[in-house]
């Protein structure tokens, strides 16, 4: 399949190889993120994918060979998350100017989270892709979820609606929207709290392995490779 120009692509390879173990443990304990490595071997003169984004922050490791790289700032879906993808991409809407860069054995390259990109190898070509998911502002509000349950303001029952709810002068409208202002001041008051920072980053290290270790404490059974052509 390599010989007739598919694209190799090993996902979660670091649950297969002590050394790519080490590396995602390595990235995960600095960036405090989850952490994922993905093999790609790409036969000379293909394009491993078509132009695409992720939304996490990727490092491209040249291994062997070499690859060239198209990249181009996100303007159509700036910022994505996972939830954000949708199949079509619409690449063909972007306007940013083309940047271009080649990968020798031995270089690396950071392409930040939602910027469009592709490679073509220049030769046959061996590469890592770290991706880090760096956490979105939202993750902060599924953190603050955990500590709003035990605020009996928050498990307070909403006032229950009628028919005629709809209407701004309906008492029910304007009980939600009381209820909704007291709500709010009371968000502003947990997310400047400093212990809710505190408690936060400190929950970021606890889920991060610790030095020395590969953050794999159980064998993962192994997943057949995937062939990918443009």
């Amino acid at each position: 399949m390599f010989d007739d120009g598919y694209t190799l692509a090993v996902r979660n390879a670091q649950r297969h190889d002590g050394q790519l173990q080490k590396l995602a443990a390595d990235f995960q304990r600095n960036f405090l993120a989850p952490v994922d490595v993905h093999l790609y071997c790409t036969p000379g003169s293909q394009f491993g994918f078509s132009w695409h984004f992720d939304a996490e922050e990727v490092f491209i490791l040249q291994t062997a060979g070499s690859k060239k790289y198209s990249l181009r700032k996100n303007t159509v879906h700036p910022w994505p998350l996972v939830e954000t993808m949708g199949p079509d991409l619409g690449y063909e809407h972007e306007i940013m100017p083309l940047m271009q860069c080649r990968l020798e054995a031995g270089d690396w390259l950071y392409i930040p989270a939602g910027y469009w990109h592709r490679g073509e190898s220049v030769e046959n070509s061996i590469s890592l892709a770290v991706g880090v998911m760096a956490p979105a502002a939202l993750d902060v509000f599924d953190a603050l979820r955990t500590r709003l349950l035990q605020s009996l303001r928050w498990r307070q029952r909403l006032p229950i609606p009628n028919g005629a709810s709809a209407l701004a002068s309906s008492p029910a409208y304007q009980s939600y929207g009381d209820l909704l202002v007291d709500l709010a001041a009371d968000l502003q008051r947990e997310l400047t709290c400093r212990s809710f920072l505190d408690a936060y980053l400190a929950q970021r290290r606890i889920d991060v392995p610790p030095e020395g270790s590969t953050g794999e404490s159980d064998r993962v059974p192994e997943t057949p490779p995937v062939a990918n052509r443009p």
